[in-house]
């Protein structure tokens, strides 16, 4: 995911490929704001899950599929957190 800095405006694609569809990543400050939003084109929710763990690093993701939340993704704490 690009770094942004608060504020900063996302930048949407139009339309994904034929066959697949378009999922909106927002990840969140640790005062729960939306820090920037990223676009991903793919065909399955599966894959788009699976990309999204894929960018997690230390921040919290959601992923959505227009109107359709598919999940809030944290990082994994670490064993002196637990």
């Amino acid at each position: 995911m690009p770094d942004q800095s608060p504020g900063a405006s996302a930048q949407f694609r139009s339309s994904p490929n034929e066959g697949q569809s378009t999922y909106r990543v927002y990840r969140f400050s640790p005062g729960d704001r939306i820090v920037a939003a990223e676009v991903l084109d793919v065909i399955t929710d599966a894959e788009a899950v699976e990309t999204v763990r894929a960018m997690l690093g230390g921040f919290v993701l959601e992923l959505w599929e227009r109107a359709r939340f598919l999940g809030r993704f944290e990082p994994a704490l670490p064993a002196a957190q637990r």
